[in-house]
């Protein structure tokens, strides 16, 4: 929570500033949506955000044209690196850990994902990325 004690900003300039991190990472959605097309698995994000900004991002980069469903903290009322939160994702997304393949930014993410059986990855680029998905044979 940000606005629990006073801030030189308002929420209305918070709200402006958060917005305007969400930015695509250079040929990685193109990447994504290409894998998308290729139909060789299902795609779901697993998101620690507000709904507002989900939303916003999911309009802006339509992104519901690559994703099949949307796991956000906001509608589960769970958040990562919480265990519970990967486990309604494997449960919704009706897909067996041993089949998941869980990318994320930040490690802490990484760490659970991977305790929980799932292949998971560390994402630090899209060449990395594409190294790192080849074992499980995903490719684009």
């Amino acid at each position: 929570m940000v606005f629990h004690r006073e801030r030189t900003f308002s929420p209305a300039e918070f709200k402006v500033f958060m917005h305007a991190q969400s930015l695509v990472l250079g040929d990685t959605l193109d990447w994504v949506r290409a894998l998308a097309r290729r139909q060789t698995c299902r795609l779901f994000t697993l998101n620690n955000e507000s709904r507002e900004l989900h939303e916003d991002r999911v309009r802006t980069f339509q992104l519901d044209e690559v994703f099949r469903g949307f796991l956000t903290s906001c509608y589960l009322g769970q958040a990562k690196p919480d265990e519970g939160i990967y486990l309604a994702a494997l449960g919704i997304a009706a897909c067996p850990r041993e089949k998941a393949v869980f990318i994320d930014d930040r490690q802490l993410n990484v760490e659970p994902a991977h305790a929980l059986g799932l292949h998971a990855v560390h994402f630090r680029g899209l060449d990395q990325l594409r190294e790192a998905l080849h074992a499980p044979g995903l490719r684009a």
